[in-house]
């Protein structure tokens, strides 16, 4: 599969019960495990989920009910992956001159194996998040 044909966009949700969340949703509607990586007190800090040829990532909220970046638990959000960190520069500009709210600011991140991702995340009119970065979790083998 080359880096052209792989998805560029990936919902990714949060959940008060991951473990559950990522059971029903292989069990019932027939999703693949393509990653999961567990955290302290049976907590997933990250999985990917299969169908077809998309991806959902999936991780589980934090003791408050919050998400990884703060928000309560129910609004989504989605991922862009950008062709390169010159292209998530030139977003996150235009991003900032419509005066869209960042509520996680332009850096990289640390994916060990994975390598590394270049992004931010934004909130749109209504409040889902965005984030765009370079991160692309289907150009690697499943774990």
């Amino acid at each position: 599969m080359t880096n052209e044909s792989l998805p560029t966009i990936y919902p990714s949700l949060q959940y008060r019960d991951c473990p559950a969340a990522i059971d029903w949703l292989t069990t019932v509607l027939g999703l693949t495990r393509h990653l999961v990586v567990s955290g302290a007190q049976g907590r997933i800090d990250h999985a990917e989920l299969r169908f077809r040829n998309g991806l959902v990532m999936l991780s589980s909220a934090t003791a408050d009910g919050s998400d990884w970046l703060g928000l309560p638990v129910g609004l989504s959000n989605v991922s862009l992956v950008a062709p390169s960190a010159a292209a998530v520069d030139a977003l996150y500009a235009r991003v900032q001159r419509a005066g869209a709210r960042i509520v996680r600011e332009l850096a990289d991140s640390d994916y060990g194996p994975y390598g590394t991702s270049h992004g931010f995340t934004c909130l749109d009119a209504e409040g889902h998040r965005w984030t765009i970065a370079t991160y692309q979790p289907a150009a690697r083998p499943p774990a």
